[in-house]
């Protein structure tokens, strides 16, 4: 038989617990170090968009609404504004023209009583009265020029800034734009990135924008969208005037009105970091998620570029920092002790784990633990290694992740190493120069007759045959067509 998934038995009760893991963030959907080798390797945007949301069309539509409201502040009693390279004017939602606002100069936005009181620098009340209110919001329109939000901390440089009353003492504050120029804000990866690696995410950041206005607007923030990871990065101008700004408004405009659809429809396009090799369907991450055909586990065999800091990270803790950090998630169930009875996803993200205390014990969500614990990620390993790296990372990729999940450390053997794999072993022959992946009836047969430590040796390479397949070692072969037999040299 192939070998059988490890069955991860509880580790034995410890004084530290050390978290072996690949990829960062939720690995469900796109993955932005992946997107960048498969840019690299030749791929172009849409194919790229395609393998990572299954069975979805990118197609060319407008907006449904001309304009998106990002939440750039929430639930302010005082916001500053600097005019810059022009000047801005306040406005009334009903038309009124407060004052125009010079370059170079600030202006603060107070709510008072429900209304809009601005002053100067000098702390100088505009009007000598206070304007407008729940019914007469405030916006602040550009002149040619950009407007420093300070308490946002980015430029406004499309669109206009616009005040949104709460309550007698606070308003958001959002920018409202066209939502062509929102994407050229949206910060998610470097502007020096490959150009089809820009396009591709100017294509997921606009589906995200879509799904938002047309599927599910935000609540709670005066806006469509928030202008944080909550849902996307989004610093506005700075965005366009950091180093290589060109490149990444060039992806934005070469990619116009391009979103992601799946059977007509716009979807949620999540997207994280790393997705350690590979991607996560989403209720296999969050349990409690709708389901989501678009969003399976997909092999991302290209995320393991050199600028990846997250291909496989580790992160060690005491078992009392353990405890409190996974208290709020297990209750009072003493120390932790052990982690046992796993349940993952295909990309072998931890879906559910029972932790053991001294008092009892709970059964947690991978990503509670992930959030608990402050990981980079829910596919992780405790006090056990089984990430995929080196040579035989290489070939796992190259054969498009087909052994599935690993199941064992890298094991060292005579002349080479191998790894476990629910499907099968990759071998790693020194003396060959070959890595190969066995399976099947050949790795059952080798594995009969001693494997590495048989007159064998260790696999050179393995030929696939009309009904069955062929495995070469050092000395001698196994072909089972369908029927195995050995050869020694």
């Amino acid at each position: 038989m192939p070998d059988a998934p490890d069955p991860l038995a509880p580790v034995s009760v410890a004084d530290d617990f050390t978290f072996f893991g690949s990829g960062w963030g939720h690995g469900i959907g796109l993955s932005q170090y992946g997107t960048l080798g498969l840019a690299r390797k030749g791929w172009g945007a849409t194919k790229i968009v395609k393998h990572y949301y299954t069975g979805v069309a990118v197609t060319k539509k407008a907006p449904p609404e001309p304009s998106i409201r990002v939440g750039l502040v929430q639930a302010q009693s005082k916001v500053t504004l600097t005019a810059v390279g022009g000047p801005f004017t306040f406005v009334l939602q009903k038309g009124k023209v407060i004052a125009t606002v010079p370059a170079g100069k600030t202006r603060h936005v107070s709510i008072v009583g429900g209304k809009y009181e601005i002053t100067t620098g000098t702390g100088k009340v505009v009007g000598d009265k206070v304007w407008g209110g729940k019914k007469n919001d405030l916006f602040a329109k550009r002149n040619g020029s950009r407007i420093w939000v300070a308490d946002w901390g980015h430029h406004i440089g499309r669109g206009k800034v616009a005040f949104n009353i709460t309550s007698d003492t606070l308003a958001d504050v959002v920018g409202s734009m066209p939502v062509e120029s929102y994407v050229k804000g949206v910060a998610e990866v470097p502007n020096s990135w490959h150009k089809v690696a820009l396009r591709t995410q100017a294509i997921v950041a606009r589906s995200f924008a879509y799904w938002r206005l047309a599927v599910a607007p935000r609540s709670g923030c005066s806006c469509d969208i928030l202008s944080t990871t909550s849902d996307q990065a989004y610093i506005g101008h700075d965005k366009e005037t950091a180093e290589q700004g060109d490149r990444w408004v060039d992806a934005v405009n070469n990619t116009k009105r391009k979103v992601v659809r799946h059977n007509g429809n716009y979807v949620y396009t999540p997207y994280s970091s790393s997705s350690g090799g590979h991607t996560e369907a989403i209720q296999k991450v969050w349990p409690a998620a709708s389901s989501a055909a678009w969003l399976k586990a997909v092999c991302d065999p290209e995320d393991d570029v050199p600028e990846n800091p997250n291909t496989t990270w580790e992160e060690t803790f005491t078992a009392g920092a353990v405890t409190s950090a996974l208290k709020p998630y297990t209750g009072d169930i003493g120390t932790v002790e052990k982690f046992k009875d796993y349940s993952r996803g295909k990309s072998g993200r931890v879906t559910t784990v029972k932790v053991v205390g001294g008092q009892g014990s709970k059964v947690v969500d991978g990503w509670d633990i992930r959030t608990g614990l402050g990981l980079n990620d829910s596919r992780f390993y405790v006090n056990k290694n089984f990430n995929i790296t080196g040579r035989i990372r290489t070939k796992y990729d190259a054969i498009d992740c087909k052994p599935g999940k690993s199941v064992s450390k890298k094991i060292s053997v005579g002349g080479g190493r191998y790894q476990r794999f629910k499907k099968g072993r990759i071998y790693v022959n020194d003396g060959a120069d070959t890595v190969t992946w066995m399976r099947g009836k050949v790795l059952n047969k080798y594995l009969d007759v001693g494997g590495h430590t048989s007159d064998l040796g260790l696999p050179v390479k393995y030929v696939g045959l009309a009904n069955g397949a062929k495995g070469v070692f050092d000395g001698g072969e196994i072909v089972c067509n369908p029927g195995c037999t050995v050869t020694y040299d």
